[in-house]
């Protein structure tokens, strides 16, 4: 009886998510534009990096997983309104545990967010050529960074002071990771930096993991990343999601029961 209510859970809310124009907008249509115009200018200006490896692929593959961060933008705004408003008393009429109705919102959130992220990786294969790989090495890839980023917020709204500081806390989290993998600025060139740029955030451990498996130890020539570390990044993008699992698990029996 409790696993029907969870799917009928999971399935109300794929469907309000679906209805969100603005962040399909900004979590679809806005990555697919960049990938576009950014990736075309790369693939005339740069040279092939390695087996067939160009700008294009290396521009489609950072953005469809930089946006997965602000995925979790999903969960944030969901859980605010059914379970951190006047709303909540409802939903705590309803004959479930409002931590199932969380689980069924950030379940919902984590699959919504990584077909948004399948559909960028279909659309670019097919329209620019892009290379991915081994599909389902990029979508397992997905699915933890996607689930990730969900977790990230929940817990950034649970412990904040209150929501707008969580949104801006998010905000930093994501265009942080940006800035760490050199999208906005080259990061200086010392060790700190240059550990970071490769294993301190999602985006970067990401693109190890694609990158490295697509071209395997060829790919120590693209931003000094061999393919044997791409086992290492998707670990730690692993064990980092199980951190912050737990962590949301702690503060979740304490602010959502």
């Amino acid at each position: 009886m409790s696993a029907a209510i969870f799917v009928q859970s999971v399935k109300y809310a794929l469907l309000r998510m679906a209805r969100g124009y603005l962040a399909l907008l900004i979590l679809f249509v806005l990555p697919l534009a960049l990938i576009s115009i950014i990736g075309l200018i790369s693939a005339h200006l740069s040279e092939v990096v390695a087996n067939g490896f160009g700008g294009m692929d290396y521009v489609a593959i950072s953005f469809v997983f930089a946006f997965q961060l602000f995925g979790g933008a999903y969960t944030m705004d969901y859980i605010k309104e059914d379970l951190l408003s006047a709303r909540r008393w409802r939903i705590h009429s309803l004959p479930y545990h409002g931590s199932m109705h969380a689980g069924g919102l950030i379940t919902a959130a984590t699959l919504f967010s990584i077909l948004q992220g399948a559909a960028l990786i279909a659309l670019t294969a097919l329209v620019h050529g892009v290379r991915w790989g081994n599909v389902g090495w990029v979508l397992l890839v997905l699915f933890v960074v996607a689930l990730q980023a969900q977790l990230v917020h929940l817990i950034l709204l649970l412990a904040a002071r209150n929501a707008t500081v969580a949104e801006r806390l998010a905000e930093v989290y994501g265009f942080g990771s940006f800035v760490l993998a050199g999208f906005i600025v080259p990061l200086p060139d010392n060790a700190l930096f240059e550990f970071l740029g490769s294993y301190g955030n999602p985006i970067s451990l990401a693109q190890n993991a694609v990158i490295g498996r697509i071209l395997g130890d060829s790919s120590a020539h693209l931003l000094g990343r061999g393919g044997s570390q791409l086992y290492l990044s998707f670990g730690i993008l692993v064990g980092v999601c199980i951190v912050v699992a737990a962590t949301a698990v702690v503060v979740g029996r304490r602010k959502l029961a």
